[in-house]
């Protein structure tokens, strides 16, 4: 049978590992649930940047889309004063007939004109919107995450530490128990 002072060092260098044990387990906790936090906080602000980019598409959609119509009004009016010139030039009456209605048909065709483009530009800005809120939400989901990271680290190391302090009480009773007479000499 070992010695009094052996079984004792045994016991103490036990219990010391189960308490060391605990402290890195904490600590790797206390670590993870940082890292995990700092990420999500990262993730939440390319999802700010995001979100602004997608504003500021919309915002250049609709001024394409602005510009756009403009030329296509233009066009139209340049059309519908080439038809109102020529049928002019020919001695016809460009008030009445057939060449009114070629002058109200090309003037209608570029207010679509003008109409579609607008159209197409406010569906582009609308689907980079959409795409802003999608990104604002996701900021928020990474944020929550990010508190929670923490508070799940919270209670990782204090669950490490209880299950330290357990396991160094759990030896000592058991050194006690085994070894009566040699827990005098721990004392």
């Amino acid at each position: 049978m070992a010695d009094p002072i052996s079984l004792t060092a045994i016991a103490v260098t036990s219990m010391v590992g189960s308490a060391l044990s605990a402290g890195v387990g904490a600590l790797g906790a206390a670590y993870q649930g940082a890292a995990a936090s700092n990420m999500y906080k990262y993730q939440a602000g390319v999802a700010q940047v995001n979100k602004q980019i997608a504003e500021q598409n919309a915002q250049y959609e609709r001024q394409l889309g602005e510009q756009q119509a403009e030329r296509a009004g233009m066009e139209a009016a340049q059309k519908t004063a080439s038809v109102t010139a020529g049928a002019a030039a020919s001695g016809l009456d460009i008030g009445s007939g057939s060449k009114s209605q070629v002058i109200a048909s090309t003037e209608k065709l570029g207010k679509y004109s003008e109409d579609v483009q607008r159209n197409v530009a406010e569906r582009k800005a609308y689907a980079y919107e959409v795409q802003g809120v999608q990104e604002q939400a996701q900021a928020g989901l990474d944020e929550m995450a990010a508190r929670t990271s923490r508070t799940a680290a919270m209670y990782g190391e204090t669950g490490s530490i209880l299950g330290g302090v357990t396991s160094v009480s759990d030896k000592w009773l058991q050194f006690n128990k085994n070894f009566p007479s040699t827990s005098s000499l721990m004392s």
